[in-house]
């Protein structure tokens, strides 16, 4: 969404988790989660981040502890928002 409104000149605020992919001021990243599990890709990087082992499953170029802690970061700012949802 926030590709094709920034192309109208239109704000794209409401739109929190799109992204202008036309946009090379923004860091570019795809991120994913399932089940016990969280991942995200990079143009340097691809890492999966196992919950119930604690540890990476899958990763491959240069993956830092700050790539790692971004995903996760994602993944539980969902969840919190997710759940603030789902109370109301």
């Amino acid at each position: 969404a926030a590709t094709i409104l920034g192309m109208l000149n239109i704000e794209n605020n409401e739109f929190e988790y799109s992204k202008d992919l036309l946009n090379d001021s923004l860091s570019h990243f795809g991120y994913f989660s399932f089940p016990n599990a969280v991942g995200i890709v990079t143009d340097s990087a691809r890492v999966i981040y196992d919950y119930t082992q604690h540890d990476a499953m899958c990763q491959q170029g240069v993956v830092t502890d700050s790539l790692v802690k971004t995903a996760q970061a994602i993944m539980q700012r969902y969840s919190k928002e997710m759940e603030a949802k789902n109370e109301n």
